[in-house]
């Protein structure tokens, strides 16, 4: 398989944590057993009721968290000069799990100011003034951008994103935006929340 040694785009998962609790991320399954039982006991199985857990892989294995000194080694590789973009995208994480973000976000910055980032996340992390801060690193104009996975409203996100707190979410997203963040609204759509 052929090597690409001039990349222009780097994807980072930061750790393996993610709050949510989605019933089709590949971190979760659903829970068979219970499932068996609600179907025998002519339970009416729905998505809001759906028995979904995460993996044993994922819920029995320890935390890990990506150190700032690995970035600090792509920072000094051959590669990390032709990187214009770097993406946190959380296929298996959410990004502001890691207690290195903002560091991380600094050293990528101070190494290439003209670097952009793309970091996803579900919003429910953290708090507003943690998300004032991260704003520094997505102010408008720099091509920088936060998108906020909400699938929904507030009678609709948690439907689909599990465990993820409306209110806690617009709290941080209004922090962000206020202190100058550019921030990506990222839906998915479904019967329920496509009006």
């Amino acid at each position: 398989m052929p090597f690409i040694d001039t990349p222009a785009s780097l994807q980072i998962e930061l750790s393996n944590v993610c709050n949510a609790l989605c019933p089709t991320c590949k971190r979760n399954t659903v829970d068979w057993q219970v499932l068996k039982s609600m179907y025998e006991d002519n339970i009416d199985i729905t998505l809001e009721n759906l028995p979904v857990i995460n993996v044993p892989e994922v819920s029995e294995a320890p935390n890990i968290y990506l150190k700032p000194n690995i970035i600090k080694d792509i920072v000094q590789s051959n590669v990390f000069k032709t990187i214009d973009n770097i993406q946190f995208v959380g296929t298996i994480d959410d990004p502001l799990a890691s207690p290195h973000l903002l560091e991380i976000l600094e050293l990528l910055q101070q190494a290439k100011p003209s670097i952009t980032f793309h970091l996803h996340t579900n919003g429910s992390l953290r708090s507003p003034s943690f998300f004032t801060k991260l704003a520094k690193y997505f102010k408008i104009g720099t091509g920088n951008v936060v998108s906020f996975s909400i699938d929904g409203l507030e009678d609709t996100n948690h439907l689909y994103r599990r465990n993820c707190q409306w209110k806690k979410i617009i709290e941080n997203a209004t922090a962000f935006i206020n202190a100058g963040g550019r921030a990506k609204w990222q839906f998915i759509e479904f019967p329920w929340n496509k009006h």
